[in-house]
């Protein structure tokens, strides 16, 4: 693994973490910021997709 495999791998741990956490959102934050956790989901979902693609074409097209 390159620094670029463990960097992707490092934020692919903290999205589905934070990811997991805004699932256990706080029910306060909601009420004032009821699309702040849609937006983030979608955001984190792109984010995640993206860094999963960019890895799985890395890895066929090296070996």
């Amino acid at each position: 693994m390159n620094d670029v495999d463990q960097l992707s791998v490092a934020l692919l741990v903290v999205i589905i973490g934070v990811m997991i956490s805004s699932f256990f959102w706080d029910e306060r934050l909601r009420k004032k910021h009821p699309t702040l956790r849609i937006s983030l989901w979608i955001t984190l979902t792109v984010v995640s997709t993206i860094l999963l693609v960019y890895f799985i074409v890395d890895r066929l097209t090296s070996g």
